[in-house]
């Protein structure tokens, strides 16, 4: 099983969490986290991906946050995602 946003598989990474489709990794997980607790300093910006789909759950939302290069997340499926740490 392979990360869906940073594509490295299960044995590179300490812990993978799947969803219905996809895949996130653990540091994935800290790279959404850097970009919630300040968005300027983290990997990407958050931008608004009206068009885009949560990687995670496919839903189609107004404010879905840019991870990077790596995808997009809705705000519940980052909420959920970083419930787990």
């Amino acid at each position: 099983m392979n990360c869906s946003f940073c594509h490295k598989s299960q044995n590179q990474v300490k812990r993978i969490i799947t969803g219905p489709s996809v895949a996130i990794c653990d540091e994935c997980v800290d790279v959404c986290d850097e970009i919630l607790q300040d968005p300027v300093a983290g990997v990407g910006n958050p931008d608004i991906a009206p068009a885009s789909r949560c990687a995670l759950c496919g839903a189609r939302n107004e404010e879905l946050v840019t991870v990077g290069d790596r995808g997009v997340l809705c705000a519940d499926c980052i909420d959920a995602v970083l419930s787990l740490r």
